[in-house]
């Protein structure tokens, strides 16, 4: 018996228990980049990814600053900012509480609404560094990054390697 659609994997033994052989799921690649919070699957548990919207594509950002109420390269320079920090700290270089303020200070700008506590602990964990698919080895901290279509798309393929794996 193979099972379509299935999401549900906390009940795989009782698939099995019921004589279910095979199932599949486009649930680990929708989450990646539409689920608020579980946007990055490891054996601890799912992650949320780091949001650092695309200040020249966000349509928060854009009226913002259409409206005048922000500038544009304020923006563009919070945007940087984020992602250059991200980066860095994806080398070892700065800390969590720096990275936080920086992301916070970009966010600052479009009222988003983050879930600080489940990104500090997708850095302070750093899920990427220990896991062995060819997504999170070509990319690092970026699979965690929640941004455009490609990366996110690439995360979803993380994700769907890993419920392959477990």
């Amino acid at each position: 018996l193979h099972l379509f659609g299935i999401t549900r994997l906390e009940n795989l033994e009782a698939y099995a228990d019921a004589g279910v052989v095979s199932l599949d799921s486009a649930s680990p690649m929708l989450q990646a980049f539409k689920d608020a919070k579980n946007n990055y699957y490891s054996l601890e548990g799912h992650y949320t990814a780091v949001r650092v919207p695309q200040a020249h594509k966000y349509p928060k950002l854009i009226r913002q600053i259409r409206s005048g109420r922000i500038e544009q390269a304020e923006a563009h320079r919070l945007e940087a900012d984020s992602l250059s920090s991200l980066r860095a700290y994806g080398q070892g270089q700065g800390t969590v509480d720096e990275i936080l303020g920086i992301l916070q200070a970009y966010e600052g700008l479009y009222g988003g609404q983050s879930r600080w506590p489940d990104v500090r602990r997708t850095l302070v964990d750093r899920p990427w560094e220990r896991c062995d698919c060819a997504v999170c080895r070509a990319l690092g901290i970026d699979v965690v990054i929640f941004r455009g279509a490609n990366r996110n798309r690439r995360r979803g393929f993380h994700n769907l390697w890993h419920m392959q794996k477990t």
